[in-house]
């Protein structure tokens, strides 16, 4: 009575985070992937209860066996399909579910009614000893792989956030994202566990389906609090598109004719028509310019190494631009300021920018931006008029939107806490009086 409550509780919550996301306003890939998992486990449950009621007409072993090897590669593509703002499937990634597709086939290819995925007489000795060894292996194998390779992914997003961010956040980082497969992973060691000591032990010492179904109810129900507590569960973390109208084509236009006025305009589909008009009168060809601007993307790195972007002389007078806008427009003072604002403030687009950055500067957009705002707050902090100020205070008017952040990035460039430093100069200030 209790594992079939379990299953109830379990399909109602699944359905009803189905609800929540098929309700949004905007929603993306990986909310359909989501969605994709939910309805899977909903069909899970739905078959253990059909199973229940109806157990002569119900394939048990589908939703014992087959179905589980489903759910690595759901987490995997839900955390791909975010953290990178996918905006179209790539049918390729089904790939991803052939051993799923492969065992369905098999199983009920050739081994229907005969092989069975109790955990009680898993390791019997029989004919089909093998075959079920072979699945558990594979399914073993398909769940620590895609838990492995989603933190990988996590770890790779994170890492690149210094190159698009002048802030970080839990939010922003995704911590919340951690939980998911950390979850998936402990539930799965759990029932490898008690399966483990059931089927060794050749008798049910734990009931691991219901056990199961506690797990997957957990996991519905953490989606659900996600997508209401953590609106940026379903949204996926935005970084805009770089400003069409620079490519390497129209920094040498540039700089052989001049200035250059640009209009861009954005459509809804993400879509951008190029309107560039040279001051001497030549105008430059649009569809080869924007086919320019999509290899240009798609030969990412390889192309920067190959051609650099800027001679010297020009990253030079941009370098003294982009340091003057600094001081001049303060930037920075914007909290959540983005590698495509700045970039879109000085005309470069943001891979441009970046280049200049990494290159010319020696910095990453994170660290290049922090700079100004520890300056300024480092510039406050020595002059009277602040005094009545908390530090955190002046921290916050100059840009950061964190204290840990703010703190850290502090002692790093001065050695000293922002309390210490503060000290220290009162100190100077009375010897010198």
């Amino acid at each position: 009575m209790f594992s079939q409550s379990i299953l109830y509780i379990g399909l109602a919550q699944s359905l009803f985070a189905v609800f929540v996301l098929v309700t949004k306003k905007r929603v993306t890939i990986s909310d359909r992937i989501m969605i994709a998992c939910l309805l899977t486990f909903s069909l899970k449950f739905v078959m253990f209860l059909l199973h229940t009621e109806y157990g002569e007409f119900f394939d048990l072993e589908i939703s014992m066996g087959l179905i589980p090897l489903t759910f690595g590669p759901y987490v995997y593509l839900y955390t791909t399909y975010l953290v990178d703002r996918k905006t179209q499937f790539n049918f390729r990634d089904l790939l991803h579910f052939i051993p799923f597709f492969l065992s369905t086939f098999a199983y009920y290819g050739f081994f229907k009614d005969e092989v069975n995925f109790s955990d009680v007489t898993y390791f019997q000795n029989d004919r089909f000893l093998g075959v079920r060894v072979i699945y558990g292996l594979v399914f073993f194998t398909s769940i620590v792989t895609y838990i492995a390779l989603t933190f990988i992914k996590l770890r790779e997003f994170r890492k690149g956030l210094v190159e698009h961010f002048s802030y970080l956040s839990r939010q922003l980082k995704l911590i919340w994202l951690n939980f998911i497969p950390s979850l998936f992973g402990m539930l799965f060691l759990v029932y490898f566990i008690t399966g483990g000591i059931n089927a060794f032990s050749y008798r049910k010492v734990i009931d691991t389906v219901t056990l199961s179904h506690i797990g997957l109810t957990i996991i519905a129900f953490a989606i659900s609090y996600f997508g209401v507590r953590q609106p940026s569960l379903f949204k996926p973390v935005h970084v805009k598109e770089e400003n069409p109208n620079h490519s390497p084509s129209n920094e040498t236009a540039i700089q052989n004719n001049g200035e250059v006025k640009n209009e861009t305009k954005v459509a809804e589909e993400n879509t951008v028509k190029l309107e560039t008009e040279i001051k001497n009168g030549t105008e430059v060809n649009k569809e080869t310019e924007a086919k320019e601007n999509v290899k240009e993307s798609q030969d990412g790195e390889e192309k920067k190494e190959s051609r650099p972007r800027f001679t010297e002389k020009r990253a030079q007078e941009l370098i003294i631009k982009l340091n003057k806008h600094m001081e001049d427009e303060k930037p920075y003072l914007n909290a959540e300021l983005t590698l495509y604002d700045l970039a879109s403030q000085i005309n470069l687009s943001k891979n441009e920018l970046t280049d200049l950055l990494n290159i010319h500067i020696g910095k990453n957009f994170f660290s290049y931006v922090n700079d100004f705002r520890l300056r300024a707050v480092i510039r406050r902090l020595e002059t009277p008029d602040y005094d009545h100020y908390t530090i955190i205070a002046i921290a916050y008017d100059c840009g950061f939107n964190s204290k840990s952040t703010f703190n850290n990035l502090f002692k790093h460039f001065t050695g000293l806490t922002p309390s210490e430093y503060k000290k220290s100069k009162h100190t100077e200030v009375r010897k010198e009086v």
